[in-house]
């Protein structure tokens, strides 16, 4: 079945007994309190909470980046903590497993579910989150990103 609710379209399919597969999620509840919480999971921003970098401020980022997802409020916000680093742009789940994040739009997929982000939150110390770079990626793929425009940058840096 698919219906709307405040705008949003749910996919629900009950499974057996009170088992229902909202989004792609399965739920074990009454049919009204699977809706709800399906309306509810769709209004969710997802936040990507970008943290380690190319420097030697990697770990300090990581620990910036672990206190901005546990301060953010879970009923708004779905955080994603994704690692910057050289040789791999990554999300990695609480059982460990990565998914590799998509460059080109900065999308994730997860069983075969496309994520998208609302925003970008930059808790990375040092390059490439205090240099410019990934205020212009994210400007380039149309994704908001906390902190300073790339002009901004372009202002801030010495040259060398």
């Amino acid at each position: 079945m698919v219906g709307y609710r405040g705008g949003l379209m749910l996919e629900i399919k009950k499974i057996w007994g009170d088992t229902y597969l909202v989004n792609g999620e399965y739920l074990t509840q009454d049919f009204n309190q699977a809706v709800v919480l399906a309306y509810k999971n769709k209004k969710m921003k997802n936040i990507a909470i970008l943290m380690g970098g190319y420097s030697s401020e990697a770990e300090v980022s990581l620990k910036s980046a672990a206190t901005v997802v546990e301060c953010l409020d879970k009923n708004k916000y779905r955080p994603y903590p994704i690692l910057i680093a050289k040789d791999r742009w990554v999300y990695t789940d609480p059982k460990g497993q990565e998914f590799p994040i998509d460059k080109n739009d900065f999308s994730l997929t997860i069983g075969g579910e496309k994520i998208t982000f609302a925003c970008a939150f930059n808790a990375i110390h040092g390059t490439p989150g205090e240099d410019g770079h990934l205020q212009a990626y994210f400007s380039f793929v149309g994704i908001p990103i906390t902190g300073c425009s790339t002009v901004s940058y372009t202002h801030l840096t010495l040259p060398t």
